[in-house]
């Protein structure tokens, strides 16, 4: 992230809600949707449109953050997520 920083871009790394340095959460409290939304809430305090960089499950929660709202992020990269059974 320094590298990041050097040159101009603001960078944040996030838990998603029950995985890395987030409080676990519930199975109920952990859906889809919720990261979605969580996602959303993130982005929406930012004062411009960011580049997500999301690995494994924060990939595919990127992915379908982009295809339900489209326009609110600038860019999108995934690294070792799979899209199976993703229906809109």
């Amino acid at each position: 992230m320094p590298f990041f920083a050097e040159h101009g871009w603001e960078s944040f790394a996030v838990s998603m809600r029950g995985h890395g340095g987030s409080e676990p959460a519930s199975a109920a409290a952990s859906t889809m949707d919720e990261q979605i939304r969580d996602l959303a809430s993130l982005v929406g305090t930012m004062q411009r449109a960011p580049i997500l960089v999301a690995h494994s499950l924060g990939g595919i929660v990127a992915q379908r953050s982009d295809r339900c709202r489209p326009n609110r992020v600038c860019k999108s990269y995934t690294v070792s997520n799979l899209c199976f059974g993703l229906r809109m």
